[in-house]
């Protein structure tokens, strides 16, 4: 079965200047599965919600590119990230979804 993101042209907006909100959970994963600790890549933001940090270039932190633009914890990304897109402004920053 072919979901939404079956083709993607690894082109990086959907990881660019996009708030991804991540629960504690999901924080604690991602620091154990990278080595880093949580204030290294992310900020508290409520009482058990946090965000991913981006570069200056406004893209996430854990976005690499090489030949093409790839997660670096795709396997263990935050679920908003598996979700995408997922909302009307979402759908327009896609290309595949055109």
């Amino acid at each position: 079965m072919e979901t939404k993101t079956d083709n993607c042209q690894q082109c990086g907006s959907c990881c660019w200047r996009t708030t991804v909100f991540a629960t504690e959970k999901e924080i604690g994963l991602i620091a154990r599965m990278t080595g880093k600790k949580p204030e290294e890549f992310s900020s508290l933001e409520d009482d058990d919600l946090f965000k991913l940090k981006y570069r200056d270039t406004g893209y996430c932190i854990f976005l690499q590119e090489k030949e093409k633009f790839c997660c670096s914890i795709y396997e263990f990304r935050p679920d908003v990230c598996k979700s995408f897109p997922s909302d009307p402004e979402e759908i327009e920053l896609c290309p595949n979804t055109k």
